[in-house]
């Protein structure tokens, strides 16, 4: 491709495919949006500070999350970040939507899904600090 910014400079750590778009993200701290199809490069997501580990897909939205223990939530119809969920104390390491659309699983710090330090489930994904577990829609994580 002609177009220097459309490739990663680092290894490539997690890709979804969103509507008509296929995003690739890596250690250069980047989510590149191609469309399927042609793969032809239609843009390139900045916001991370660190290598971008997982990314999932829900409806119209990309969640990507990474080393620098957020989550960011990006509309690929406006191709811009539309939230940032903070609060995460190390990586994160696995978004996941849930299959009956109740919301989002993540995890981090090599600690099961859905488990907070203590063992006990974490639900509500308030960025109470906790490194996993589940948005239902309420809470400040509503997405």
């Amino acid at each position: 491709m002609s177009d220097s910014n459309a490739s990663h400079c680092c290894a490539i750590n997690a890709l979804t495919v969103c509507q008509t778009y296929l995003c690739s993200a890596g250690g250069d701290a980047a989510i590149h949006v191609w469309r399927l199809g042609t793969l032809a490069h239609v843009a390139t997501l900045h916001g991370h500070r660190g290598s971008i580990l997982t990314l999932c897909t829900v409806g119209n939205l990309v969640m990507s999350g990474g080393r620098d223990n957020v989550i960011r939530v990006w509309d690929m119809e406006a191709m811009v970040c539309r939230r940032t969920l903070t609060g995460h104390k190390n990586d994160v390491l696995c978004i996941n939507s849930m299959v009956n659309g109740l919301g989002l699983v993540y995890g981090g710090s090599m600690m099961p899904l859905g488990q907070s330090r203590g063992g006990a489930r974490s639900r509500g994904g308030n960025g109470s600090g906790s490194d996993g577990g589940v948005s239902d829609g309420g809470g400040n994580n509503e997405v």
